[in-house]
């Protein structure tokens, strides 16, 4: 029974803090969290990806931040959309593209 109750009580910890890790801390945790770290007089976040799905959102996260953006992707005409589109919503923020794509480079 000693061994049951430990066992139940080593499991109820571990579940309360899965639900802090992820429901409560970032409840309680500064929006600008992320600047307030590494943020700085013209700091740079470089974006793999950066022109689509969570590369893109991401992008936009950090420029919301304060983040000047340099986006590295394959498609020129994608980064410049979506550099264009950062631009526009945080135009204090500077932008840089690289096209490139990884899977070719040796």
């Amino acid at each position: 029974a000693a061994l049951g109750a430990l066992k139940l009580l080593r499991m109820s910890l571990n579940f309360t803090s899965l639900m802090w890790r992820h429901f409560g801390r970032p409840i309680f945790q500064p929006k600008n969290r992320i600047w307030k770290t590494y943020g700085g007089e013209d700091t740079w976040a470089i974006v793999t990806g950066g022109s689509d799905g969570i590369g893109f959102a991401m992008a936009l996260k950090l420029a919301g931040e304060g983040f000047n953006i340099c986006i590295v992707s394959r498609s020129e005409n994608k980064i410049n959309e979506k550099l264009n589109l950062i631009e526009v919503a945080y135009p204090n923020i500077k932008t840089k593209s690289i096209v490139a794509d990884f899977s070719k480079m040796h």
